[in-house]
């Protein structure tokens, strides 16, 4: 995924450091300009961090997949100057937009050549484009760790016999064998109807926090039975919320997407928001425009809601022949609808 870097866009570095620590500060504009064909790649100015001579940069791939439309980006060592190799790096890296974390990642590294290292699926184009969209620019903070320090702490003055074993493996890989194989040391089950799917309360807390209240309370019923009961959704829609929490994807998000929106409002999942809103923008057609409406206005969604407002504008003749218009009784969300087609 190499190729020449398109014309220099608005983009603006600032590294600090602290001792055994550097971060690197990256202001990207104009995302939605940049071109989006598979080798098209944005290299930030270089840095020099882990070292006094040690030259890294980062490579932002706007769509390395074409057909996925995946975001990646890369911590690229472009030169160790007189530090020896193997340099070994725990790097956090975060999507930051209007001040707001939007997304991070992290990794341990051992690099033992000049090479490149990171997210091939950092995030969607999509959900980033959709983040964004008020300004259409984001900051990558980069944080690079130095492990030197604790290698010589551990090994002395002796120079290990092996190099440090750091490898690839994901806490996200292991997530999802839970998710797979889901009856190790459960501690909590959510009820849904018939059906009982187990958990782990750590990872309910750690991603959503209404979770997290709820298990913080100790007299709170489900604290005391180690049950959750979710009346008011469908399995389908639990078992998709779950395989979120577990795995940060969806696989029938298609068939999902109108329900989980309202589960991810509701247990404070703003990732699966987004990833939901996302779909529904990319599917609104005549006969939805008025169910994705309501679900916008319901679920505190102004970006849905914005473009639903300017489709309604474009269709108002078709929008009001639509069974969905036509059985609308809410008077206050129908007003909307019509200043949406009046306002145009």
């Amino acid at each position: 995924m190499m190729s020449t870097p398109p014309p220099s866009k608005k983009r603006r570095c600032l590294l600090t450091t602290q001792p055994d620590d550097y971060v690197f500060k990256w202001e990207v504009s104009d995302f939605p300009s940049f071109p989006t064909t598979n080798e098209a790649r944005i290299s930030s100015p270089s840095f020099f961090a882990g070292g006094d001579d040690v030259e890294w940069q980062l490579a932002l791939y706007p769509q390395s997949d074409a057909a996925d439309k995946i975001v990646s980006l890369f911590l690229c060592l472009k030169s160790t100057g007189s530090t020896p190799l193997p340099i070994a790096i725990r790097c956090t890296a975060s999507i930051a937009v209007l001040n707001e974390v939007f997304i991070e990642r992290k990794f341990v590294h051992e690099f033992q050549k000049l090479e490149s290292h990171g997210w091939p699926a950092l995030v969607g184009r999509d959900i980033l484009l959709n983040a964004c969209e008020a300004h259409n620019s984001f900051v990558i903070l980069c944080k690079l760790e130095s492990l030197l320090k604790i290698r010589t702490n551990i090994t002395g003055s002796t120079p290990p016999t092996a190099p440090l074993a750091l490898n690839n493996h994901r806490l996200n890989d292991d997530c999802c064998k839970l998710f797979e194989t889901p009856n190790q040391l459960v501690d909590v089950h959510i009820i849904v109807g018939i059906e009982r799917y187990p958990a782990h309360k750590i990872l309910l807390a750690a991603r959503s926090s209404v979770f997290a209240a709820m298990f913080q309370h100790m007299a709170m019923e489900e604290n005391l039975s180690n049950e959750i009961n979710i009346p008011d959704f469908e399995p389908p829609v639990i078992h998709g919320m779950l395989e979120f929490i577990y795995t940060d994807n969806v696989k029938a998000l298609a068939d999902l997407a109108f329900d989980l929106i309202a589960a991810a409002e509701k247990y404070d999942l703003k990732y699966l928001k987004a990833m939901c809103e996302q779909h529904l923008k990319t599917i609104l057609n005549t006969d939805n425009a008025v169910t994705i409406f309501v679900l916008a206005d319901r679920h505190d969604c102004p970006a849905l809601l914005k473009c639903v407002r300017e489709y309604v504008g474009d269709h108002p003749s078709d929008i009001i022949e639509t069974k969905a218009y036509k059985e609308l009784n809410d008077v206050e969300l129908l007003k909307k609808l019509v200043d949406f087609m009046i306002l145009k």
